[in-house]
């Protein structure tokens, strides 16, 4: 934050608001996935010791939702800026945390989340470097990570048996693709295109 001369008690508002949201996302997203579970008993959403589950999905969007809140108009905290930096923080929070989990015997489908963990791990070396000799528009780093993670994670559970499915795919992979298709599209209006300049030129080109 000092580096980008970011006033600090801003970003540290917007990250503790951004970590609350988080949560109460995570869990929101839990409760409807599992709302067999839950029903309409309120204490059963509270009471997260004795009922636990976050999901991941719905802290992550809650957590990107409440960021752009805060700074999609700041003129002291670009959004795009602050989204690259965050993206990563949370990729290598998300492999530490699962493989740490994974080892200790507490996170479902170790393997699973281990392969995750070291393909996004990867991606993230790869962006990384080629960040160093390639200069990126601010906000194209973290969206190709983001989008990294919603393939990686479809791919992947292909080969897990637990979840709530609908159809072929479970509720993950459903999101994965929706979500696949969201970061398309901001990815390419991001760098600029335009769809009927696009349409234009391929209906010349054939």
């Amino acid at each position: 934050a000092k580096e980008k001369l970011f006033t600090e008690h801003s970003v540290f508002d917007g990250f503790f608001l951004s970590f609350i949201s988080g949560l109460l996302g995570a869990r929101l997203a839990y409760i409807i996935i599992h709302f067999d579970e839950f029903g309409f008993d309120v204490p059963r959403w509270i009471f997260v010791n004795a009922y636990p589950g976050f999901d991941l999905y719905g802290g992550l969007l809650a957590i990107i939702g409440m960021v752009w809140l805060l700074f999609r108009q700041s003129k002291t905290i670009p959004f795009w800026e602050l989204l690259d930096g965050m993206m990563r923080a949370l990729a290598i929070a998300y492999a530490i945390g699962s493989i740490g989990g994974g080892f200790a015997g507490i996170e479902p489908g170790a393997n699973d989340t281990l392969y995750k963990s070291v393909l996004i791990l990867v991606a993230l070396c790869v962006l990384t470097g080629i960040g160093k000799k390639v200069r990126f528009k601010a906000g194209f780093a973290a969206l190709l990570l983001l989008a990294i993670f919603f393939l990686v994670n479809f791919l992947v559970d292909f080969v897990v048996t637990n979840g709530v499915y609908y159809g072929q795919l479970n509720v993950h992979q459903w999101l994965s693709v929706a979500s696949l298709f969201v970061v398309g599209a901001v990815l390419y209006y991001h760098a600029g295109r335009a769809l009927t300049d696009d349409i234009t030129l391929i209906m010349i080109t054939f």
